[in-house]
């Protein structure tokens, strides 16, 4: 992140949020940089922090990657107070909410029945992949084939199972045809699968909605992980989910809990309630206790991301009996006075500030119109619109409204670039790899480029596509 910051000119004090996996190495390493990842020790004592809100590994498992990696421990008291605002006094570290959500998932498949149903899956897989005969004769009948558990995939059970049950005549088919009979499933198992594939399709879908790349997600964590709450209520007496149900609530409570209350043992971390209550198709979602804490969370938020209030914390702060006794003592006691005048007026422009976007954000809540948007209509398009009656609110809205709730667009962008670098990365390094994947991305843009220049410009070359750079 320091390499980005620095190569595109991103100042540090605009950058407040920051977006990791949750793994072990890399919250690690995030705590090891203290000239980037670091906060103001004011504001320490009200906002989450980045170790307060690693809620995805353990300190455990945190202190043995820093061992594995040879990595410090870094000790937040230890930030010296010139870098305390390098970066915005508002920045924290986020975990990528489907790494979290997925997480609160990995009990499910350690359920005894869910077990038990898995392995015979499993083993009627194993076998039917064995045989050539019947792959053939599945795909030949069915235009697919089966997926394979890969427990590193997003939703892989869900995605066995869900292929299973658009399957199954195929499956059965095949199997009697060859006579196959004890690998196949009892219609109980069956019943089963298609029970599994209703309970777990709401993280897969909205596991892909979090993915979006241009539209507004972070409004939507909160909702989501509501909806997760209910869908899992709805099993509270199923015979055969009951018991993974409550334990998926569970998880789902001690990952998110600090989403939406503000606890001394672990702080608020208000960004996606902040998010959502700045959305009006969403904010009548959340229950009015939290709506409050996110009001508060969002005038805590505006006096840290106010540059005038940024600039001048320390030169607000009261003059100590020895400064006072120095200033009478000064050589020239009238211009001290003047400055000490000067200060207060900063001070009171500052309080007028925040008391204007208090009254923005509370006008914007009280008008019940906007709760009647649409909930496919464009959030970002209506506070674009609001500019003007909002020019406080708005531009924050827009920033809380542009938080990625997830890191699955930079993993996109890394799965690609292995893609198109393949027999290549080897090679290549630094510029040159950056270069090959930005080219191979956009060939055809660059091919209708060439030929434009070519047709004006009888002398433009375009770099061979296979030079190797």
């Amino acid at each position: 992140m320091r390499k980005v910051v620095s190569q595109y000119d991103i100042p540090q004090i605009k950058v407040f949020r920051s977006m990791t996996d949750g793994a072990s190495n890399m919250i690690a390493s995030h705590r090891l940089d203290n000239k980037i990842f670091c906060e103001a020790k004011e504001t320490r004592k009200k906002l989450v922090s980045d170790y307060d809100s690693d809620d995805d590994s353990s300190e455990d498992d945190i202190a043995g990657s820093q061992e594995r990696h040879n990595i410090g421990v870094v000790d937040v008291d230890d930030v010296c107070f010139q870098n305390e605002f390098e970066m915005s006094p508002a920045y924290r570290r986020l975990t990528c909410f489907i790494h979290t959500t997925l997480n609160c998932l990995k009990s499910f498949d350690e359920d005894r029945n869910v077990k038990l149903l898995i392995s015979k899956v499993q083993e009627m897989q194993s076998q039917i992949n064995h045989s050539h005969v019947l792959v053939e004769e599945l795909h030949k009948s069915s235009g697919v084939g089966l997926i394979a558990f890969c427990s590193t995939r997003w939703n892989y059970v869900y995605n066995v199972m869900s292929r299973l049950k658009r399957i199954k005549s195929s499956i059965e088919y095949v199997l009697l045809k060859y006579k196959r009979f004890t690998l196949m499933l009892s219609e109980e198992d069956w019943l089963k699968i298609e029970k599994m594939v209703t309970f777990l399709q709401p993280f897969s879908e909205y596991t892909n909605m979090s993915s979006r790349e241009r539209e507004a997600i972070s409004s939507e964590v909160i909702v989501t992980i509501i909806s997760i709450y209910m869908h899992m209520d709805a099993y509270d007496h199923d015979d055969f989910l009951s018991e993974p149900a409550k334990i998926i609530k569970e998880n789902l409570k001690q990952k998110f809990s600090h989403m939406f209350y503000d606890k001394p043992e672990k702080p608020l971390e208000g960004t996606f309630i902040a998010a959502t209550l700045l959305d009006p198709r969403y904010r009548l979602v959340m229950p009015a206790s939290t709506r409050v804490l996110a009001r508060e969370f969002l005038l805590r938020e505006y006096t840290l991301l106010n540059p005038s209030s940024a600039s001048n914390v320390r030169s607000t702060i009261l003059p100590s009996p020895e400064s006072s006794a120095s200033k009478t003592r000064g050589k020239f006691p009238l211009i001290e006075q003047l400055k000490e005048r000067t200060l207060m007026e900063n001070s009171q422009s500052i309080d007028s500030s925040c008391r204007k976007f208090e009254e923005e954000l509370d006008s914007y809540l009280a008008c019940k119109t906007f709760d009647a948007m649409e909930v496919d209509a464009d959030v970002f398009k209506f506070w674009l619109q609001k500019r003007h009656e909002y020019n406080l609110l708005a531009p924050l809205a827009l920033d809380y409204l542009s938080i990625p709730a997830t890191s699955a667009p930079v993993e996109r962008v890394f799965s690609r670039g292995g893609l198109l670098t393949i027999g290549d990365c080897n090679r290549l390094d630094g510029e040159n790899l950056e270069d090959k994947i930005i080219m191979s991305k956009n060939r055809d843009i660059l091919e209708d480029l060439d030929t434009h220049f070519r047709s004006s410009s009888p002398h433009w070359i375009l770099p061979s596509y296979d030079s190797g750079f």
